[in-house]
């Protein structure tokens, strides 16, 4: 039998896993062909890893889920189980946190063969998951990261008319009490800020709006950080508009990324502020 073009497009489809209908310029629904191009795989373990990190912020303070300190009867965020017995076992909390990137990262990896392979969802529908786990992410209490502790405890400097570039935390709860600075963490108690005039205002700003519950401070800082890095997504993406593949690999890297919101969202970081 001669292979003619049309046999020749669709063999080298079915080895890319995915189905060339003749004539039309499009494809079937994509069948992978190996797991590790199993797009199906890469999503539910994204949203397994994500779903581990939300168990382990909704148990409360731990060895991996920071300490904000009483709530004092706020209803905001961050959300987490009130009255443990015990605190969540520290062995058991830090292997499922390396358990979940291991995930997180292979996930990642299965997606990008996907879409090399043929794979092609749909960007909006990609963009509103990763968003949506961000913002569901920043309504839990913050893990592994200490950090945005000392960006509330900045801020209370300002607030109180401190220079937080010229004196640390650590010489005003030392001396008097303090309702936020007392609840930083070592190492950077003594540390002054580094943070540029952006992130200064941040910081004052959830100071206003939190008042004197470190609590409510962190939800605020959490909410600008989480607007900043869907922002910094949402530019990314503007950038890669135009092209389909382009699109759903830009989506991957950044806002669908669970490795980027781990390091950025899960963590209360700042750095999408810096990015902005």
């Amino acid at each position: 039998m001669i292979a003619t073009p049309s046999h020749a497009l669709r063999a080298a489809s079915r080895r890319a896993g995915k189905t060339f209908v003749w004539g039309s310029n499009r494809y079937e629904r994509y069948v992978p062909t190996a797991w590790h191009r199993d797009h199906r795989i890469a999503i539910g373990g994204i949203l397994l890893a994500t779903t581990i990190s939300w168990v382990i912020a909704i148990l409360g303070p731990s060895a991996v889920t920071l300490n904000m300190g009483p709530r004092n009867g706020s209803l905001l965020p961050p959300w987490y189980v009130l009255k443990l017995d015990a605190p969540p076992n520290e062995w058991a909390v830090c292997i499922a946190s390396w358990v979940l990137l291991v995930i997180a990262a292979g996930s990642l990896l299965i997606a990008l063969r996907a879409l090399t392979a043929g794979w092609r969802p749909r960007p909006r529908r990609m963009a509103a998951l990763g968003g949506g786990i961000s913002l569901a992410t920043a309504l839990l209490p913050p893990l592994t990261s200490a950090d945005v502790l000392m960006y509330a405890a900045y801020g209370r400097l300002q607030l109180i008319g401190r220079d937080p570039y010229d004196i640390t935390p650590a010489e005003v709860f030392r001396s008097q009490f303090d309702p936020v600075m007392r609840l930083t963490e070592r190492p950077w108690e003594d540390t002054p800020s580094v943070y540029g005039p952006v992130a200064s205002w941040s910081q004052l700003a959830a100071n206003h709006l939190g008042g004197e519950n470190m609590h409510d401070i962190v939800f605020w800082l959490q909410a600008f950080h989480v607007v900043a890095f869907l922002g910094v997504c949402a530019i990314t993406l503007w950038i890669a508009r135009g092209d389909r593949d382009r699109l759903n690999r830009a989506i991957l890297m950044t806002v669908l990324n669970p490795l980027m919101i781990w390091g950025v969202v899960t963590s209360a970081h700042n750095e999408a502020l810096s990015v902005v």
